[in-house]
């Protein structure tokens, strides 16, 4: 064996190089194997005796375990509802958080935000985003729900016909809030 130069590669110089491009081949093909989509997921026999997928920027579920909110019309609808047969625990994640909307959600630039305390106060303030970061955070878990949350159990036409805990009570949610 000879380099480009015509010197001999040594055997350890030749087996960093080939272990090096074999990794690097696996590695390229694992992270390929889960850009599949949910359903198309392949469970190893024995998933203990192959490496799993790689870290992304962005935490993820397993591809299956996809949760969805409960839109009664995507698309069209401004409101969800927390699937709570999926919800393990008192914690709704965000991602399953329900939503109502009433004019639909705001893009807001955080640098231009500003927060207007008014009213019954002193002096009114103003605090943008920056102000606030300064102050020490506090968490704190408490439920949310819309207060449309239950309606459907006045409208006749609907109690004949889907008459369920999640169309009842979906517009709940109890979540960690930081600030």
């Amino acid at each position: 064996m000879s380099s480009k130069g015509g010197s001999p590669i040594s055997r350890r110089a030749w087996l960093g190089a080939t272990t090096g491009a074999v990794a690097a081949g696996l590695i390229k093909t694992q992270a390929d194997a889960f850009k599949l989509d949910a359903q198309e997921v392949q469970v190893a026999a024995d998933p203990t005796k192959v490496p799993g997928r790689l870290v992304s920027e962005l935490g993820q579920r397993a591809p299956r375990e996809q949760p969805r909110r409960l839109a009664r019309r995507p698309g069209l609808s401004s409101s969800s509802g927390t699937p709570l047969q999926d919800l393990c625990g008192t914690i709704t994640p965000s991602d399953l958080h329900f939503e109502r909307h009433h004019a639909g959600i705001p893009t807001i630039d955080s640098d231009e935000h500003e927060l207007l305390v008014h009213g019954m106060v002193d002096r009114p303030t103003v605090f943008r985003m920056a102000d606030l970061k300064r102050y020490p955070e506090a968490s704190r878990i408490h439920f949310v729900e819309c207060s449309g949350n239950g309606g459907g159990a006045y409208n006749p036409e609907r109690m004949r016909t889907e008459m369920s805990p999640q169309s009842l009570d979906g517009l709940l949610s109890n979540s960690e809030w930081t600030g």
